[in-house]
């Protein structure tokens, strides 16, 4: 097991005191992710500041390798592409990337994990939260999460975030306990947005007088039916 995927594992039920300690620890410190994330991180601030062109060849080389990659080594890829007449081969320039076939999870489901995953070293299985319904399961790499915090840390901060700012998930998650329940590794309280908004409120009151949200993220439609909750324990204003 990677050292990231161990942290995930077994960090799970940290207390929020000492989690926010820990939250002070860059991510480019952090083991497991310390080197993806200062690659994207530098990847990220170099394309910031390039032109478009450099932008469309840095992001045609790379839909161009995967397609190609993921034709040769993936059955749902490479029947998806036959039936759409399409080669890998034939994207040449930045404006062919349109010509590559949309894929739907409808289409998805219709194979299993294996026919449309491809064997790397300590992958591991997760699911889409399954607020539609219909979860797909999928393999991802510990790494992942080194490229996607670089990503999200950079969104954020132009609102001025910072790792271990406090922040309150509305998402789809439905392993969330005592309806709301603090997660060290994103250094959030995630609620139970399926349960009744009664029992979430007095929750959160009692989360709301030991800890100090500073961001609220989650779905829109969750955030805006939870406004009125909001407003009334001040977190947000009128």
């Amino acid at each position: 097991m990677s050292i990231a995927l161990f942290l995930k594992e077994n960090l799970k039920h940290i207390p929020p005191v000492i989690g926010q300690l820990i939250n002070h620890i860059p991510f480019d410190l952090r083991p497991g992710i310390a080197y993806t994330y200062k690659q994207r991180r530098k990847e990220i601030q170099l394309l910031e500041m390039s032109g478009w062109a450099y932008k469309h060849t840095f992001v045609f080389e790379r839909i161009k390798k995967l397609a190609q990659y993921s034709y040769t080594h993936i059955p749902f890829y490479r029947e998806l592409y036959d039936a759409h007449d399409f080669d890998p081969a034939a994207l040449k320039t930045f404006s062919d990337i349109q010509h590559i076939p949309i894929i739907t999870k409808t289409m998805l489901k219709k194979y299993n994990l294996e026919e449309r995953s491809f064997k790397v070293k300590s992958r591991y299985q997760v699911n889409t939260g399954g607020s539609s319904g219909s979860p797909l399961g999928f393999y991802i790499q510990p790494d992942s999460m080194g490229h996607e915090w670089a990503h999200m840390h950079t969104i954020w901060e132009r609102l001025e975030y910072r790792c271990h700012d406090l922040k309150l998930v509305l998402g789809g998650r439905s392993d969330v306990k005592k309806l709301v329940d603090y997660d060290m590794l994103r250094n959030s309280f995630a609620v139970d947005i399926y349960a009744a908004y009664a029992d979430i409120s007095k929750r959160l009151k009692y989360i709301l007088k030991k800890h100090k949200i500073i961001y609220i993220h989650g779905y829109p439609s969750s955030i805006t039916d939870y406004a009125y909750i909001f407003r009334d324990m001040h977190l947000v204003d009128n």
